[in-house]
């Protein structure tokens, strides 16, 4: 449908937009086969937990399709050019291993082990300042996402860095309980 098709994926582009520009951290939690729309849906993800048994890859081209919920353009990023490249073309499929070499995801799990690993991480970022957590996730992402230069980035950070431990409770918090020796 020529005009309902591109609606879709323009939502698509909205929906994953928003895991990216959330507050908080994303963790994708993938097993079993993730490819096309799966693997877009895990490069929006701030981070990617791969069970032992997962097999990740595109496979747009493998069926006459073509990327464009945002593998074209995030993959390339976050893998490389020349592997993101083999991959798309190929349309071949990665092992939990080989996607943790690549930086797709950033570690492997035993298969039952997965969800626990996605629920240890989530408690571990509960932990933290909320407004420290969505700054950090901020900067990181903006410096990424523009490909911007070491330099401005530096200045970005630095700049958000000073407003936060200056003005917010949270720091001043994390300060007294690092010298109480408390969480």
């Amino acid at each position: 449908d020529r005009e309902r098709f591109p609606e879709f994926v323009r939502e698509l582009h909205r929906i994953f937009g928003k895991l990216r520009e959330h507050r908080l951290p994303s963790v994708a939690l993938v097993n079993g086969v993730t490819a096309a729309g799966g693997l877009e849906l895990l490069l929006n993800c701030d981070l990617a937990y791969v069970a032992e048994s997962a097999r990740i890859g595109d496979a747009h081209l493998n069926f006459g399709q073509m990327g464009g919920g945002g593998v074209l353009t995030l993959l390339p990023r976050t893998i490389g050019r020349a592997r993101a490249a083999e991959l798309i073309f190929t349309g071949a499929f990665l092992t939990a291993d080989e996607v943790v070499r690549v930086g797709l995801a950033s570690r492997t799990v035993p298969d039952d082990q997965l969800l626990a690993a996605g629920l240890e991480f989530s408690a571990a970022v509960a932990a933290k300042s909320p407004l420290a957590v969505a700054n950090a996730k901020e900067i990181m992402h903006r410096t990424w996402s523009s490909c911007m230069p070491v330099d401005s980035g530096l200045a970005l950070e630095r700049e958000r860095n000073a407003y936060y431990c200056l003005t917010s409770d949270d720091a001043r918090e994390g300060l007294a309980a690092f010298a109480e020796k408390r969480p």
